[in-house]
This record gives structure tokens, sequence and C-alpha cells, in this order.
């Protein structure tokens, strides 16, 4: 029916939008973690460590998505690392011992990438062409405004709530989950159908992805550092930093 109709759409414009949650919602608390943590140069390397870890993460959850999806399909595979991911994100509202803390960040990263490529490979399912086109550039905006929404809000948050109360944002992740559950969702394997083009079709990308690698590394240093280095200079109130940040 159209309620099933827009859950499925909704789960297919999702993964770039989930995929933002690794590091935006920590943007703003860098400072907070660093002190809670004891502060001084190992405060500080936790924090960095907590917005670093879930890349290394998604280096180990990249491979496994696609063997994941063949095996289980869309359904549990989207629900689970959904759980996974808001459970894991969540760990900074509950978790005090540090070592927990960041294995749970690594965690972060694997469902994330999973969750990610899970919703992805459902959009190149239901969709073709000018369509598909389509809906990765929706894709792309979502994950652009997402992004800088995760970190207002979780400064805000953290602002009038603590620092803690911020990781409750992964708490959204529930909901779809449970999309995921009570969507109709179509069979992930079509060996009759899906043909693969290879290393060849990444060709004429290549310059545009390395044009991307020195952006992202840029805007992966801010989020890494910004909180401290503004902290250090005065600038403590999470929902100022989130805001320069977002900036």
């Amino acid at each position: 029916g159209l309620f099933g109709a827009w859950l499925v759409l909704i789960l297919a414009l999702s993964g770039a939008v989930l995929s933002s949650f690794q590091t935006a919602v920590l943007a703003p608390l860098g400072s907070s973690i660093a002190e809670h943590f004891g502060g001084g140069d190992r405060g500080a390397m936790v924090a960095q460590l907590a917005i670093t870890l879930p890349a290394i993460g998604v280096i180990a959850g990249g491979p496994c998505a696609a063997w994941l999806l063949s095996r289980f399909g869309y359904r549990p595979v989207i629900a689970s690392h959904a759980a996974i991911l808001g459970l894991a994100g969540s760990s900074g509202l509950y978790v005090d011992d540090m070592h927990l803390f960041l294995a749970a960040r690594l965690f972060v990263g694997f469902s994330a990438v999973v969750l990610f490529g899970g919703l992805t490979a459902l959009t190149g399912r239901l969709f073709a062409g000018a369509t598909l086109s389509r809906m990765i550039s929706y894709q792309t905006g979502a994950s652009a405004f997402s992004g800088m929404a995760w970190v207002l809000l979780s400064g805000w948050i953290a602002s009038r709530f603590g620092w803690r109360a911020s990781f409750a944002i992964y708490w959204l992740t529930a909901i779809f989950a449970i999309m995921a559950l009570v969507a109709w969702l179509p069979p992930a394997d079509d060996r009759a159908t899906t043909k693969s083009a290879g290393w060849a079709a990444l060709r004429p990308v290549l310059p545009a992805l390395f044009l991307n690698l020195g952006t992202f590394a840029f805007n992966f240093m801010i989020i890494i550092q910004g909180s401290l280095l503004m902290a250090a200079n005065g600038i403590k109130d999470p929902s100022l930093q989130s805001a320069a940040i977002a900036a």
C-alpha cells in the first residue's frame, strides 16, 4: 500500500543520513570527552580516538556488507545493524570505562558501513536509470544537511543537558530498525539479473574521488581537532562549538 511504499522510500533515502551519525554527533563533544577521561594528553587522545576509531570499523565492515546481504537479505541486515548502531553509539550515555567506550566506537563504524551498504543496495534494487540518479542526488543532499544538523543538535543538547545526553541521538536508529522489520523489502540476491561492471567502471570518476579525499581529510580534521582547539582558547560551550564546526 501507499504507507508501505513510503516506508521503503524513506529507508532507501536514509543510508547517508544514518552514516553521518558516526562522527557528527561527537564533533562538539571532543573537549567534554577529553575532560571526562582525565584531561591533558590522555583525555585528548581518548577524544580523538572516539572520533577516528569508527573509521577502522568502516574498513573492517565494508568488505562484510555484501556477504551479509547475500547471506541474510535486506531485512535482517538493516534492522540488526540499525540496532547495533543505536546501542554502540549511545554507549557514551552509560559507559565510563575508557576501553569499553572506545571498543563501542569501533562497532559504530562497523554497523554504520554495513547499514549504509544495505540501504544503498536497496536503493539500487528499487530504482533504475534517471530515477536512480535522482535518488542518489537526494541522498547526497540529505547527507550534507543531516551532517550539519546532527552537529548543531548535539551541541544544543550537550549545552543544556550535559555532554552525555547528546549520545541519545543514536537512539533514533530504532525508528529505522522498526521500519525495516515492518516494511516490504525485496530479496537481496538476484544472480540472474545482477552483473558486475568491475573496476573499469570506476575510471571515469577517479579524479573526482581523489579530489574528494582532500576535502574529506580537511573536514575530518576540523571534526577531530575543532572542539579541543576551541576549548583551549576559552570556547567551551558545546552549542558555540557546534555552530563554529557546522559553519
